[in-house]
């Protein structure tokens, strides 16, 4: 439950019960809501089974809605990081791990495993 909602219903039920008339409800166009609904859900799964060859921009669009498209926010983004004098690929060194804790997280794999993988 959010933070703040049972006093809010609380309030609302002193209210009530002071004569106090509620807070207009909010007018919402269920139909449009929906759709917008069933739009991003689409988006999502089409992203999810996305090839890789394929833009996500479009997709992440349809289902963040965010101000600017996705596309754009990309390419500042890249812009900053030329910037920088970042490569345009970055590579983990080989003698860094992924994750400081991931050895903690998965441990090390045992020999066994490589085998019985590699069949």
């Amino acid at each position: 439950m959010p933070e703040g909602a049972i006093e809010e219903v609380r309030q609302l039920q002193a209210d009530l019960e002071n004569g106090v008339a509620p807070p207009p409800r909010v007018n919402v166009n269920i139909e449009a809501a929906l759709q917008k609904a069933r739009q991003r859900l689409e988006a999502a799964q089409t992203l999810a089974t996305l090839p890789l060859s394929e833009p996500s921009a479009p997709l992440l669009d349809k289902m963040l809605g965010s101000a600017q498209s996705t596309e754009d926010v990309l390419k500042v983004l890249d812009g900053q990081y030329r910037k920088a004098g970042k490569l345009d690929v970055w590579f983990l060194p080989l003698d860094e791990p992924i994750s400081p804790y991931l050895d903690e997280l998965i441990g090390p794999i045992k020999s066994d495993e490589l085998e019985t993988q590699a069949k």
